[in-house]
């Protein structure tokens, strides 16, 4: 089953180098797009987001994987 990508809560982190989770800004700008005007949620998940703090446990240097869902 896929999700609505307007029933994600996307992140706000930037710093993030996971650009194809499914909750990446980047990912967002294109549901922007298909849906203008439309409401999504947005909180930073960088505080709870395992693919980013063990990236930053490493040293944030170079992108471990292609992140969680990629």
């Amino acid at each position: 089953m896929e999700i609505c990508p307007l029933d994600i809560t996307y992140c706000t982190n930037a710093g993030c180098p996971f650009k194809t989770c499914d909750r990446h800004l980047a990912v967002l700008q294109k549901v922007r797009q298909l849906h203008p005007g439309a409401m999504v949620s947005v909180a930073d998940l960088s505080g709870t987001c395992r693919e980013y703090i063990g990236w930053l446990v490493e040293g944030g240097n170079g992108v471990r994987g292609e992140g969680r869902n990629g």
